[in-house]
Order: C-alpha cells, then sequence, then structure tokens
C-alpha cells in the first residue's frame, strides 16, 4: 500500500520524536505524528469506500453501455443487410431469380432475429 501525504508526514515526525524523545519537542512531535497517521488511515479508508461505492459502480455501468451499444450496432448492420436484402428480391426481374434472392432473405431474417433476441436480452438484465 502506498502511503498518502499525510501518512508520510505522520512517520517523519514519528521517526524525529523518537530521535528527540526526551525533549518536549520530540515528545510533541511523537503525539502529532501519531495523529498524522490516524488521519491518513482515515483518508485511505475514505478513497478506498468512495471508489467501491461511487467509481467501481460506474465503471461496471460503462462497461455494460459500451457492450448493449457494440450488439446495437450489430443489429442495426443486420437491418440494413436484411433490407438489402428484401429490395433485391423486389427489384428481381423474374419469378426464378426472386426464388433464388429469396433464400438470402430468410437467412438475414434469421441472423436479424438472433440478433435481436441478444440485444432484448442484454436490455432487459
Amino acid at each position: 500500500i502506498r502511503h498518502t501525504y499525510t501518512e508520510q508526514l505522520g512517520i517523519c515526525m514519528l521517526n524525529a520524536g523518537s530521535d528527540m524523545s526526551s525533549s518536549d519537542y520530540g515528545q510533541a512531535l511523537l503525539i502529532m505524528g501519531d495523529y498524522e497517521n490516524r488521519i491518513g488511515e482515515a483518508e485511505h479508508k475514505m478513497i478506498k469506500n468512495a471508489y467501491v461505492k461511487f467509481v467501481k459502480p460506474f465503471l461496471e455501468a460503462a462497461a455494460k453501455e459500451g457492450a448493449i451499444n457494440s450488439e446495437r450496432r450489430t443489429l442495426t448492420a443486420l437491418r440494413l443487410d436484411l433490407d438489402a436484402a428484401k429490395n433485391r428480391v423486389r427489384d428481381a426481374k423474374s419469378a426464378e431469380e426472386m426464388k433464388n434472392l429469396e433464400h438470402f432473405v430468410d437467412e438475414a431474417q434469421k441472423k436479424f432475429d438472433e440478433q435481436y433476441t441478444i440485444t432484448r436480452e442484454m436490455l432487459e438484465e
């Protein structure tokens, strides 16, 4: 664990106070060093609590949002593929060509439906 500046100050005060423990100044340094260490420990607790209660949940929510956005982009791309396949069938000149292109529409619809289900499940979580 890295010491905070307050703890470092407390450690220096304790070291200096132990060197001069016979004087009143040394005793004062020992007392103040102890209090500085206590303040540093409280600072550590505050930083840890802030991370656990605010930063960590925010990062988890941001990661989840990123995953959802990725799935949405994939869904949009598959919808565009489906629309393009439907347009090709609509623009077909003959019934035989239309029948051949309907296979692509069915495949694109299947992929779109699968991705839609995945995206909907992620949004419901």
